[in-house]
């Protein structure tokens, strides 16, 4: 078969692939850096990732219960985590287009977001 130019979003591929040039839009970590964003977020308000490829969320504790949800989907276990007496931190991973809360009293939330 001839050699083919594909622009596009999809494609299926039987073979090998030959890549001429960096591949980065959409590769998670790349172009993306720590940001804290504690005093932008509260606890039990759902907010949205609209960034256009999956971020990384991370948020500390010192006692009292966590829970995460990801699209309305509870990630942490049934009734979230506990934490007694020590301070303990969450990290997950929320997809381009989904929703994420945290209710929790937390000291920090950070977040790995696009930078331009």
């Amino acid at each position: 078969l001839p050699v083919a130019k594909i622009k596009g979003v999809d494609a299926e591929l039987q073979g090998a692939l030959i890549v001429h040039g960096a591949v980065t839009r959409g590769v998670f970590g790349t172009h993306q850096a720590r940001q804290d964003v504690t005093a932008l977020r509260a606890s039990g308000v759902t907010y949205y990732n609209t960034t256009g490829i999956p971020i990384e969320v991370t948020f500390t504790f010192a006692t009292g219960a966590a829970s995460v949800w990801v699209d309305d989907v509870v990630i942490t276990g049934g009734a979230g985590v506990t934490v007694s007496s020590t301070r303990a931190g969450l990290t997950f991973t929320v997809p381009d287009g989904s929703s994420y809360k945290i209710t929790a009293t937390f000291d920090k939330w950070t977040e790995l977001r696009s930078v331009n």
